[in-house]
């Protein structure tokens, strides 16, 4: 985890969002919560957004605080069956210390989820939010946000759009003598460029300040590169090769990105527009938060909610279709679930923490900004800062999806690791299997 707790990808700290049935405020209970809400909004601006308390709201309304670029619903959308029968309120688990169980939004809320989803079958086993008004309001998703683009890249890749083993700099000549000079898309993807100042987690977080503030995200220096892309070309101190050591960068799906827009000569909203939210069936409008250049902040910047979330889910889980229909072919699905890099992954000497305390993932790899457990549980996950976590169960035909947003980086590991095992429990009570040490 870096020197601030992975900027977004949450350096590979697992948090799931596991929940029951829409659990209702009452009147007074809504009220508080939207009295809080206006307090919050309008103390926040640019130095006072990121973490809590300001995060409880800016989290939740990205677009007044930042340009965005939509991505827009189908127009005859998908719907995801109503509310499960067994509410919320029925839910008791224990966290991963065990212990006494406790009810389950009381572990959600402590846990500073908003919105939490398990599915089976297709169907709602729980749903839950933090408030009255959540269900229809786009989440940040952080790095989440890397897992779309790698779907994305993948689709296309399937399509014959672009070769994920050409260089990147065959696209993108601005990147000549970088980093990634010399890397191919597959090894961008798969997280396997070398930087010698990320090798020491002393130093990264300056670096991982240095992608805020080129993205917008906070005050720029005088000497700040005026945007993303900007910023990119100064990467100039790999270490070593490519292919040869995973290393965790959110730089790289910011690279693969600006590839795939330039390969396509569209937008990275519209792309996402056209080869997911529409097909899938997207009940609601999603949207990327933009840097100073209007670019997208790939790496962190989508926003959407949670029953869309939960649709995604649902579609990959089921080999990329929705309602019969294939939306993503099945060449990228294969590659996503069954061809992870999984000695690049065993090699590395520092390893990502998702291979510490989540069962099923000490043997895992990555591919295209996917987590892949090991075979024992052959499950698929996709993490992001605050504890946000999305997991496919294909043995257990079910999904989780995780939308929070915790008030400090240093909360993330503790927070993801209790959902992890709150959604193993689920998976376990209705599925029948758990997932084990691999």
């Amino acid at each position: 985890m870096r020197g601030r707790c992975d900027r977004h990808g949450l350096r590979f700290s697992l948090r799931l969002l596991c929940t029951g049935l829409t659990l209702a405020l009452s009147p007074v209970a809504a009220r508080a919560a939207t009295d809080h809400d206006t307090s919050i909004a309008g103390q926040v601006d640019l130095a006072h957004w990121y973490w809590g308390p300001y995060n409880t709201w800016s989290w939740r309304h990205m677009r007044e605080v930042f340009p965005s670029a939509g991505i827009t619903h189908a127009p005859m959308p998908q719907p995801l069956p109503d509310a499960p029968a067994r509410p919320a309120t029925q839910w008791r688990v224990t966290d991963h210390a065990g212990g006494r169980a406790k009810p389950l939004a009381q572990v959600l809320s402590r846990n500073h989820v908003d919105a939490f989803m398990v599915m089976q079958h297709g169907r709602p086993v729980v749903e839950w939010y933090a408030r009255a008004d959540q269900e229809r309001v786009p989440h940040l998703i952080m790095s989440m946000s890397k897992s779309m683009v790698g779907t994305l890249a993948e689709i296309l890749i399937a399509a014959g759009t672009i070769d994920p083993e050409r260089q990147l700099t065959s696209w993108l000549p601005e990147m000549r003598g970088t980093n990634y000079d010399g890397a191919t898309l597959r090894q961008a993807l798969d997280m396997q460029i070398s930087d010698r100042i990320f090798e020491s987690e002393a130093n990264g977080a300056l670096d991982y300040e240095d992608s805020d503030r080129a993205g917008g995200w906070l005050p720029p220096h005088p000497d700040s590169p005026r945007d993303l892309h900007a910023w990119l070309a100064t990467l100039h101190h790999p270490h070593g090769p490519p292919g040869e050591h995973f290393l965790y960068l959110d730089q790289g799906a910011n690279v693969v990105a600006w590839v795939l827009e330039r390969a396509t000569g569209r937008p990275l909203s519209t792309l996402l527009t056209e080869k997911i939210w529409m097909p899938m069936g997207a009940r609601d409008d999603a949207y990327y938060v933009l840097d100073r250049s209007h670019e997208a902040y790939a790496s962190a910047g989508m926003n959407a909610t949670l029953r869309d979330m939960a649709l995604f889910a649902q579609m990959m889980l089921h080999d990329g279709r929705v309602d019969g229909r294939q939306v993503v072919p099945d060449a990228a699905i294969d590659a996503l679930y069954h061809r992870a890099d999984r000695a690049v992954w065993a090699r590395d000497r520092q390893g990502p923490e998702i291979k510490q305390g989540f069962p099923g993932f000490e043997h895992g790899g990555y591919r295209s900004f996917w987590y892949a457990s090991g075979e024992s549980c052959h499950r698929m996950a996709a993490i992001g800062l605050g504890a946000q976590f999305m997991l496919i169960d294909p043995r257990n035909d079910m999904t989780a999806v995780v939308l929070s947003a915790t008030p400090k980086s240093d909360d993330d590991a503790a927070a993801l690791t209790v959902d992890y095992h709150v959604i193993d429990q689920i998976m376990a009570q209705v599925g029948g299997h758990p997932c084990t040490p691999s």
